[in-house]
């Protein structure tokens, strides 16, 4: 609405939040017994369901806050701690990579270039890593769809419900990260 009012008050509760997670220490990971998907906000990284309104809101209100004087840099840097505790915290197996790649896309296409940081770690960084990776936890959303979904029937092998879903977030996914340059190269070279 451009309503400053609105802003300003979405922006206290919206800063405040990511102050005070910027203080939260990552979970503590005992190996073994399934402890590594602890996410910050969730018993389950493929639950971090906070990322969406706050990538949601910090897509409205980012220019707002910049020019208030809040530190923009924190915010973006505890958006790369909740994107790399899903990365690190998943699975490749069944629709983890799904509900791992689309709460990575929401809290990283509102960062900068990799120039931008220090590790190099910006948006087309975690785009590239959403589209292409073969990690221990995740896995590219082309190999995904390559290997997960049932070459003659194009379903996905699982129940219905998480079929639908991953159906779903492949739609989401894509459609958020092909308005990035890299998104838009690897998506265009897709069959």
């Amino acid at each position: 609405t451009a309503d400053k009012a609105y802003a300003s008050y979405a922006a206290e509760i919206f800063c405040t939040y990511m102050n005070g997670f910027s203080f939260m220490p990552p979970p503590k990971i005992v190996q073994g017994g399934g402890a590594n998907v602890i996410g910050f906000d969730s018993f389950e990284v493929i639950h971090e369901d906070i990322v969406t309104p706050i990538a949601e809101c910090y897509n409205f209100i980012h220019d707002f806050i910049g020019k208030q004087g809040h530190d923009v840099t924190l915010i973006q840097a505890q958006l790369k701690r909740m994107a790399d505790r899903v990365i690190d915290g998943g699975g490749r197996d069944g629709n983890w990579n799904l509900n791992q790649a689309r709460i990575i896309t929401f809290a990283t296409l509102g960062l900068e270039e990799n120039s931008a940081y220090a590790d190099g770690k910006g948006r087309p960084y975690y785009v590239d890593l959403i589209l292409n990776c073969r990690l221990p936890a995740q896995t590219g959303l082309v190999h995904v769809i390559q290997e997960g979904f049932d070459p003659e029937t194009a379903l996905w092998p699982e129940a219905p419900g998480y079929a639908f879903g991953t159906v779903a977030d492949v739609l989401r996914i894509a459609s958020m990260v092909s308005a990035d340059p890299e998104g838009k190269s690897v998506l265009a070279m897709q069959p």
